[in-house]
């Protein structure tokens, strides 16, 4: 998107008063603040498709020009970070019962899922053999490379669990008739929600989708991982939106692949190395929890 100065110029937007805010445009106009965001998409079909379901709690923009739009500003209520994720993920359940609709499987996009995850666990898996092989040939380790092996038995493992359950998925997909849908938010994070006096809104529907519904917390968790209890937070919304067993198979398979560390001998290398082993500590404590419910239940029945 071209700079703000030139918007101004080029619309007559009217303002010699602009900020930013977290990578965001903020305009203040005679009518007030409003926000300036680049086009990258038409979202109003999402937006028809939200309203049809009694789903309102998102922004409409005020004005729309070629390659950006124009929003209202909401000035925030300062709250805590968990007590910001726990409306969230109220509101992201809502967001899942009032668009919730069932379609017919395609036994080739499931067969397709379960390809494509065992590949990008094999490719991962080979990837970190790779890389171990590669430092611990190393006559001497930096404190980066020292505490990614000191760690690597947990991504081959977190991997083997991921096997595991995508299998499981697939056998238990493939014998039903149908899956559950939904309208996806596509990139649900703490700066995508916003809390005003006395609205809530999402942001940024850009990534916005019909598909499976364990991929909004699935991207909730992997953006927020270090932020907050996502532990907690998961109770909380299966506690509103239970996932079925397959659909808890599926997101537990896809949580426990995490990505490919760069190696980089400094500071800022060893803090993505920390949040790596963070990641895969947090997946094991989510996962570990959730079993053990399972067999407490198992156990009394």
């Amino acid at each position: 998107m071209s700079n703000i100065k030139d918007i101004i110029d080029k619309y007559n937007l009217y303002s010699d008063v602009y900020t930013y805010k977290n990578n965001t445009r903020i305009l203040d106009t005679k009518e007030g603040k409003v926000v300036i965001k680049e086009k990258k998409k038409d979202k109003n079909k999402i937006y028809n498709y939200l309203l049809s379901r009694k789903f309102n709690h998102f922004l409409l923009c005020n004005r729309e020009y070629r390659d950006f739009e124009v929003y209202p500003y909401i000035e925030e209520v300062s709250v805590m970070k968990d007590a910001k994720a726990m409306d969230l993920i109220v509101m992201l359940s809502f967001l899942h019962v009032k668009t919730t609709f069932y379609k017919e499987n395609n036994l080739d996009d499931i067969k397709k899922i379960y390809e494509d995850t065992l590949k990008e666990i094999d490719s991962l898996n080979k990837y970190y053999l790779d890389l171990q092989d590669s430092i611990e040939r190393r006559e001497y380790m930096s404190p980066s490379e020292y505490l990614l092996i000191r760690n690597i038995s947990k991504v081959y493992k977190s991997l083997e669990f991921s096997r595991r359950t995508i299998t499981l998925w697939y056998e238990e997909k493939v014998r039903q008739k149908s899956s559950r849908y939904v309208l996806l938010h596509g990139n649900v994070c703490l700066d995508h929600f916003l809390i005003g006096r006395d609205v809530q809104y999402f942001i940024s529907w850009d990534k916005a989708r019909f598909g499976m519904v364990i991929y909004d917390f699935l991207d909730f968790f992997k953006n927020e991982y270090l932020n907050v209890d996502t532990s907690r937070l998961y109770e909380i919304y299966q506690s509103r939106y239970k996932f079925t067993k397959e659909e808890e198979l599926l997101f537990f398979a896809k949580i426990t692949i995490s990505w490919k560390i760069t190696i980089d001998n400094t500071l800022d290398g060893c803090i993505k190395v920390y949040e790596w082993v963070e990641y895969l500590e947090k997946c094991n404590e989510l996962i570990s929890k959730q079993n053990q419910k399972y067999e407490k239940v198992t156990q009394t029945e």
